[in-house]
């Protein structure tokens, strides 16, 4: 059973937090009511339009992602030569944007891609670099490599000209590393770090496919188990929406204590609160959330 979560915008007041430290404390004002049971609202409910696009020329498996604007559509799933692929508004295949290899302009792996208006980027190889597509020309037109800090990013976003956003979602070496990252290409380093990972935040980690949003000029930051919405900058992470405590509020600490991850989605069964909120969509008038609560998401 899908449950929304209808969270009604309200004008909130917000108090920032430290930035680089290892002990962020990031104080939300207000907080909305979750209703995870009640009031159940279905999408046909809210959408009045549906249409089907069949895709057709080329077979996909493992679809993840998708973006859609006027004439095209760009399509993260596999393909026995790429994961990447265009497709324009009808479902026609069109071509496969990155090739898989090692070679030139090729990628092992696609993490993620963020669209901004004609240029498509596309976080490849594990995190280690970024390859740039034009849309129109239909080609690669640069790419730039990433530190080693960045190894293992599940999603990024582009905050300025210069500075982008990496989500981690578990360490991958023995040295510090945080769930946030604000790297500058032009200077090649990180200036930003928030929210520390220890060695078993894998246990509570889920694999997300998007852990930051645009909106109305801000940029958002989510995640699994997060107690509400951030907003980001180049220079500040700061509270956006506080979910109800009493809904919510798993105790992220005690989940840590789990010696797998097996034992984690079992202490979340048998709470009384929802947990896994994996999905974001906001609206003028709405949040749409997606998240488990007991055994149904």
């Amino acid at each position: 059973m899908k449950h929304i979560s209808l969270i009604f915008f309200i004008s909130l007041c917000i108090i920032g937090c430290s930035t680089t430290s290892k002990n962020e404390s990031i104080i939300f004002q207000n907080e909305v009511e979750i209703l995870p049971a009640d009031n159940t609202l279905r999408l046909s409910d809210i959408f009045k339009k549906c249409e089907i696009i069949s895709l057709r020329g080329q077979l996909l498996s493992s679809i993840s992602d998708v973006f859609f604007n006027d004439s095209l559509l760009v399509i993260k799933g596999n393909s026995a030569t790429s994961s990447l692929h265009l497709f324009n508004n009808d479902g026609q295949y069109i071509k496969a944007m990155i090739d898989k290899g090692r070679g030139s302009n090729e990628a092992i792996n696609i993490q993620a891609f963020r669209i901004d208006d004609t240029i498509a980027e596309v976080l490849i190889n594990f995190s280690r670099s970024i390859i740039t597509y034009s849309l129109p020309r239909k080609h690669i037109v640069s790419q730039f490599n990433l530190p080693e800090e960045l190894l293992g990013a599940d999603d990024f976003i582009k905050l300025d000209e210069n500075r982008y956003a990496f989500y981690k979602s578990m360490k991958h070496t023995k040295n510090d590393e945080y769930k946030i990252s604000v790297f500058n290409k032009q200077t090649n380093k990180i200036e930003k770090q928030y929210f520390p990972l220890v060695m078993n935040d894998e246990y509570i980690s889920f694999a997300q496919l998007r852990n930051f949003y645009y909106f109305k000029n801000r940029i958002l930051f989510y995640e699994a188990f997060a107690p509400g919405i951030y907003q980001l900058t180049s220079d500040s992470l700061t509270g956006y929406i506080h979910f109800d405590k009493k809904a919510y509020d798993l105790s992220i600490e005690k989940l840590k204590k789990c010696k797998s991850f097996d034992e984690v989605i079992e202490k979340c069964k048998n709470s009384s609160q929802i947990w896994g909120h994996t999905d974001v969509i906001e609206s003028k008038k709405f949040i749409l959330s997606t998240f488990w609560y007991k055994d149904d998401l």
